[in-house]
């Protein structure tokens, strides 16, 4: 999705835009959308002053304002030109006796509707080249898609962001390439691809270099985990889903690589030793993948289209269609949490008794999920909120809920304490508070303008 829409011109990317903006953020008045899809039209040309009171008045004789009052229908008309104006569309003023105005700029959005093929503008890009100068610095034309800049930024330093973009070629540039998956060589071959005129000599001679001395060496990183006590560093070593991700090199100290963090933090969560999310005095940092496209090859089945939405819902719709999504139903919202993590559907289906190591993991996914579970305990149904898992031997802490719905007990039990039991999966959704606003009452006409409604 985010190569197909970086390969659109960015005329068209405005356009888009512009529809998501018309249809989400606009009100819904009859008034407001006429007078929204009447700024639209050609009729409003860029760079061209018009008094609002005007182009008001003209609705008004047309039958386009409905029961709606004017100071009402000009404050609701100026909100959505501030805002057309904070997207970069348009321009207010005023004349010197205070009447407002408006002006669309030159990038003014044209407004799209339904499906349209975006192939040939797309064609129109896919030969468009960039230009490498001697002293490095590569000037980006204004018509450059997006794409080849996006990959110019993972090897080059973006200087400036006016109508000419403009980037410069550095090694340190070059070294952050190749540790995101882009080595030298492939760098130097993708810019001799798209510069106009070729590389010069003296930039591919100095690429080619820098390129020598790059990704020789390597270093690998390893984390510290630290126990407060020796008798947590015990229960750490003799934990058996933690044997392949630890190395232990003394009482109180392990290594572990950093592919296995994410496994080790959940154990130790359940086994109630969660580590702390800082890492030596800093929080710990999330890898954010870089997406390349410089080798993926470009195909015409890769045009950026946005999602089909039901033809019903035009100008007159009295919602926003991009807030008619699907709801999945309760038992599809099971099926999703349980098929998540594979995990057994039969924990949450049936009331069954299990093996102690079996008992164990059903009360370490209700801690993990945070969900309740049902056991028979002391001769009775109840639910139980674990809160805290201990190991060595194993033992989970919580809260007892009795069937009375007052009495709340806190309490420590063993996998022997109970006998049947089974997941609790919420089955309450919750509802919206939101309401559908009532159907506008019209009666259509005809006009010379077109098919009009008030």
């Amino acid at each position: 999705m985010l190569k197909r829409w970086l390969q659109l011109p960015e005329t068209r990317m405005t356009d888009i835009l512009y529809g998501i903006v018309i249809h989400r953020f606009g009100s819904i008045g009859p008034a407001d959308q006429h007078f929204r899809y009447l700024i639209s039209s050609t009729a409003c040309v860029p760079e061209k002053w018009t008094a609002l009171p005007e182009l008001l008045d003209w609705m008004a004789d047309m039958n386009l304002t409905g029961t709606k009052a004017r100071n009402e229908l000009e404050q609701s008309s100026l909100n959505w030109l501030c805002c057309l104006t904070g997207f970069g569309w348009c321009e207010l003023g005023s004349t010197p006796e205070g009447i407002p105005c408006f002006r669309w700029t030159a990038a003014k959005p044209k407004l799209i509707s339904g499906i349209e093929l975006l192939s040939d503008s797309m064609a129109e890009n896919s030969n468009v080249q960039f230009i490498v100068q001697p002293d490095f610095e590569v000037l980006i034309p204004p018509e450059v898609p997006y794409i080849v800049r996006w990959i110019l930024g993972k090897c080059s330093e973006l200087l400036q962001t006016d109508t000419m973009w403009s980037f410069r070629l550095t090694r340190e540039k070059l070294e952050h390439a190749s540790e995101r998956g882009m080595p030298p060589e492939e760098v130097i071959a993708w810019i001799k691809d798209h510069a106009l005129g070729g590389l010069p000599s003296v930039v591919e001679l100095s690429l080619e270099q820098w390129g020598k001395s790059i990704g020789r060496t390597s270093l690998s990183e390893v984390i510290l985990l630290t126990c407060q006590t020796e008798e947590d560093g015990l229960a750490i070593a003799a934990h058996p889903r933690l044997q392949d991700s630890l190395k232990r090199i003394g009482p109180l100290h392990f290594l572990v690589s950093p592919e296995s963090v994410e496994q080790m933090r959940k154990e130790l969560f359940l086994a109630g030793l969660a580590p702390s999310r800082m890492m030596g005095g800093r929080e710990e940092e999330v890898n954010a993948d870089w997406t390349s496209f410089h080798q993926q090859a470009e195909t015409e089945q890769d045009v950026y289209s946005l999602p089909v939405l039901n033809a019903e819902l035009r100008l007159l719709h009295s919602g926003n269609p991009f807030l008619n999504l699907p709801v999945i139903s309760p038992e599809q919202e099971e099926d999703i949490l349980l098929g998540g993590e594979n995990v057994p559907q039969i924990w949450s289906k049936e009331w069954r008794h299990y093996h102690s190591s079996t008992a164990e993991k059903v009360m370490e996914q209700g801690l993990k999920w945070g969900i309740k579970v049902r056991f028979s305990l002391k001769d009775q149904m109840l639910d139980f909120i674990p809160s805290r898992i201990k190991g060595n031997p194993w033992k989970v802490a919580g809260h007892l809920l009795y069937n009375d719905g007052e009495t709340v007990e806190e309490i420590e039990l063993t996998p022997e304490d109970w006998k049947e039991m089974k997941l609790v999966i919420p089955k309450r959704r919750r509802n919206s508070s939101s309401a559908e606003p009532s159907d506008y009452g019209m009666i259509e006409k005809s006009t010379d303008f077109g098919r009009t409604l008030t």
